[in-house]
């Protein structure tokens, strides 16, 4: 959380934990800065805290009511600590299975690999946590054969039926390792549809992926 004080009001803007770290280091928010940035905000709470209980001391003395004023502040700000103490409980387990959940990936064979992604993209959180390309990259680097490739034709259909947006991202990568992938069992139809299917994407959305697939031509489909 970072705050700007603009015409004497201040904004404060809330930055995900998983979201890219403003610092421009590459790194996600909660691997970077969050560590810096939190003892920060909770001393600028502590410090507002204080001067609030100030205020709600002297209007209580005013009222002659000090317990009516002050009991409510301070089971709040117990509350306030008992919940953040849980969210980083909960941050600090899903990045631990994260990890372990990734070096399995590493580990595995093609079989393994499949597994786990199919069970990484039946949970929207777990999958927020991960590299598409680097899921998707690695388990095509571990086929084998023709039964390997349809299994990674399926998730990736399967990605872009759930995730869109993901899908969309790595698009260009997909196409080319789909392309590929026909071309090598000798599939041409298939490889002809989805080179036409590349042809019709912008190529702002292929990310220069374009050129690659440009590279395929009338002799690789009926050769």
């Amino acid at each position: 959380m970072f705050s700007i004080t603009k015409s004497g009001e201040e904004f404060q803007m809330k930055i995900g934990r998983n979201a890219p770290c403003p610092c421009g280091s590459g790194k996600k928010y909660k691997k970077c800065c969050l560590r810096i940035d939190e003892p920060k905000a909770d001393e600028e709470r502590q410090q507002n805290a204080g001067e609030q209980d100030k205020i709600d001391t002297e209007e209580s003395v005013l009222d002659n009511n000090e317990d009516h004023e002050n009991g409510p502040h301070e089971d709040a700000a117990v509350a306030a600590v008992d919940d953040n103490d849980d969210d980083d409980d909960d941050d600090e387990i899903a990045e631990n299975e994260s990890d372990r959940i990734w070096g399995e990936l590493k580990d595995g064979d093609f079989d393994r690999k499949a597994t786990i992604i199919e069970k990484i993209l039946d949970d929207p959180n777990l999958f927020e946590e991960f590299d598409c390309f680097e899921l998707f990259n690695g388990l095509h680097d571990a086929c084998q054969h023709l039964d390997d490739r349809q299994v990674f034709k399926k998730l990736t259909h399967r990605l872009k039926q759930e995730y869109p947006d993901r899908y969309k991202n790595k698009l260009g990568y997909l196409l080319q390792t789909l392309i590929q992938d026909a071309l090598v069992d000798e599939n041409k139809t298939e490889a002809d549809t989805r080179l036409k299917a590349a042809d019709a994407v912008p190529d702002a959305i292929l990310n220069g992926t374009n050129t690659v697939l440009g590279g395929y031509g009338a002799d690789d489909i009926t050769g």
